[in-house]
């Protein structure tokens, strides 16, 4: 499978569209930024970032109803009985445009998703830093439920604390949201989080400022997202990696109420994201 190298003075970044439209490697002053994906990966599961259309995270029982109409979708091998980060992921993309330090890539084709859609994604590589621009545009004659989501995996948790602006999370059983309520005690993100004590975790944060940030004794990564209300945080118990994924709905919206964030877009229009990684050396 092909690479393709992004860099400029300081920056260096591994893209691999044919395997949903990933990203692969992303190192800054020759230190990686995300969780480097393992030699000769073929399952996107494993990559370092990647995009999450026409939704994010899972939908229960890959099925949903949509104006009256029931969708049956294909469980994920990931997800187990559910759908899993919409079908872009699990599709190779087409690369539309490349240059030194930026490159658009898009696919339509979103397997078993019933509407006709493309998702169009724009990277851009700075000499401190990454901006991932992501739009799901409806093709389709009718309106179709959306969601967008990015999936970024960042390297080294030990030593580092994650902070945030957040009042409320949706906790997950048995890999779904439940109701909304505020943060627990344990994590007040404000102040900052460690780390490897933050683990296990894999719940979506709402009403929080659309900015993170991970802090080391000698490094400090920032993201900012621009219209997504939500943010997974995942960190399994065994891993050195955290994920910090700006969505625009939380998990299994298309079943839940509007709290959850689910919208719709009509014939012709799109639904948007940027995200924007900032690395500062302290």
């Amino acid at each position: 499978m092909s690479v393709i190298l992004l860099q400029n003075e300081a920056a260096r970044l591994e893209v691999r569209p044919e395997l949903g439209g990933a990203l692969t490697a992303f190192e800054i002053a020759g230190r990686p930024v995300f969780h480097p994906t393992p030699p000769g990966a073929t399952d996107a599961a494993e990559t370092s970032a990647f995009v999450l259309a026409p939704f994010p995270n899972r939908i229960a029982q890959a099925r949903f109803v949509f104006g009256g109409r029931v969708i049956a979708l294909a469980p994920d091998p990931a997800g187990g009985a559910h759908a899993l980060h919409g079908g872009a992921w699990r599709r190779p993309w087409t690369v539309e445009r490349a240059g030194p330090a930026e490159l658009r890539m898009a696919t339509s084709d979103l397997g078993d998703w019933p509407w006709a859609c493309r998702v169009v994604q724009d990277v851009r590589l700075r000499p401190t830093g990454l901006d991932v621009d992501v739009a799901l545009v409806n093709l389709d004659a009718t309106p179709m439920p959306a969601g967008l989501g990015w999936h970024p995996a960042f390297a080294a948790r030990d030593s580092c604390r994650i902070q945030l602006d957040c009042g409320m999370y949706y906790p997950t059983s048995d890999d779904l949201p439940t109701a909304a309520r505020a943060l627990e005690p344990r994590w007040t993100f404000t102040d900052g989080v460690d780390g490897v004590a933050l683990a296990p975790i894999d719940h979506c944060l709402t009403d929080w400022s659309g900015a993170a940030e991970l802090v080391w004794p000698n490094r400090k990564i920032r993201l900012t997202a621009r219209g997504c209300a939500f943010l997974q945080v995942y960190a399994p118990t065994h891993g050195s990696f955290v994920c910090l994924e700006p969505q625009t709905c939380a998990p299994d919206a298309f079943n839940r109420d509007a709290s959850f964030g689910a919208t719709s877009i009509a014939p012709g229009e799109a639904l948007e994201i940027q995200v924007r990684i900032d690395v500062e050396d302290l």
